[in-house]
């Protein structure tokens, strides 16, 4: 009983870094191919094909892929805002 309340606060962090995560995930989900359901919207409303819409995106994902890659495994990114506001 004791070990579950001293690693409970650790679980919270975790919960929180993950939750980060999905998100950053889900960002690169809905704008690349082949299911990118903001791409194919995003198409449609400039009149472009998806080929030149996903060209203009390349800086995005890259720095959407980057931010993933940290906030992953630098756990502190994600969990500094947390540890600000206690």
């Amino acid at each position: 009983m004791v070990c579950q309340k001293a690693l409970a606060p650790a679980f919270e962090e975790a919960k929180q870094i993950v939750a980060a995560a999905e998100q950053a995930n889900l960002a690169i989900a809905l704008y690349t191919p082949p299911v990118g359901g903001t791409l194919f919207v995003a198409a449609k409303l400039a009149g472009a094909g998806i080929g030149e819409i996903t060209r203009q995106l390349m800086p995005m994902m890259a720095a959407t892929f980057l931010v993933v890659i940290l906030i992953t495994y630098i756990p502190a990114l994600p969990m500094a805002l947390v540890w600000l506001l206690r």
